[in-house]
């Protein structure tokens, strides 16, 4: 008798059926199930890109995606406002399980952070929700400006410069190219083909290493989706495995915590 009505959650994924703290859904509204394929695998980090038309936050990662008419607010702020209701005020039903949104905004970064906030609070549980970070990437205003906005509002940071002590508590991430980072040497295809040199190798470690004595999260994008890429990605210490490859990420058996 209680078949059917589990059906719509599991349907839905509703309810995470693991955690993968370390993924980063990269472009997640490009994927089958934008939201809720990564929600459902209790992804660490989902990302969506957003064009302001109109008072109307479009999601896409190029101009012609508004066509589309994909909004952020249904694909992702109402989803997870039901998430999080359904959680008592959490992101995750697990506790100690933590979740970012991070918003890459594609047009003018003043006009449309302010439009993102206001539709932020229309939905008041996201801005109150226990483990749920909201990470402004791609077009930001000047560091300077990050206390100007409220204080549920943060920052993706670059990881290849410093900031002054105000803008760095806005920043709970730090960022980079992974290509340019590395160039000419990129990471392996496959293991037999060997590690990073120990010089490249002493250099990433070394931007991780300061990143996390200042309290804060890495990812590197541009960096190659396959598992040769991600184990020598958590091998170096990084906190978010940038892919396109959810279902497949979610699974990958080694360094998971």
């Amino acid at each position: 008798m209680m078949l059917p009505l589990l059906l719509p959650v599991l349907a839905f994924g509703q309810l995470p059926t693991r955690y993968t703290p370390f993924g980063h859904s990269h472009n997640d509204y490009a994927g089958k199930q934008p939201f809720t394929l990564a929600y459902a695998l209790g992804f660490g980090s989902i990302e969506a890109d957003v064009f302001l038309v109109r008072d109307t936050l479009w999601v896409g990662h190029v101009a012609q995606d508004v066509e589309q008419r994909r909004s952020l607010e249904d694909l992702y702020l109402l989803p997870l406002e039901q998430r999080v209701k359904e959680n008592n005020g959490q992101a995750y039903p697990k506790k100690s399980a933590s979740l970012q949104l991070m918003i890459d905004i594609k047009t003018t970064a003043g006009p449309t952070l302010d439009a993102l906030i206001r539709e932020l609070r229309r939905h008041p549980a996201l801005i109150h929700a226990i483990g749920l970070t909201w990470t402004i990437s791609g077009a930001r205003p000047p560091d300077s400006s990050y206390d100007k906005y409220p204080d549920f509002i943060h920052f993706d940071g670059d990881i290849t410069r410093p900031y002054d002590k105000g803008p760095l508590a806005r920043i709970p991430m730090m960022s980079a190219d992974l290509v340019r980072l590395l160039a000419p040497r990129p990471l392996k295809a496959a293991p037999a083909e060997g590690p990073l040199d120990k010089a490249t190798t002493d250099s990433l470690k070394a931007l991780i290493r300061d990143a996390h004595q200042q309290g804060k999260k890495v990812r590197f994008w541009d960096a190659p989706d396959h598992p040769a890429a991600w184990k020598q990605l958590l091998d170096l210490g990084v906190d978010y495995i940038n892919t396109d490859k959810v279902e497949e990420l979610s699974r990958y058996p080694e360094h998971a915590p």
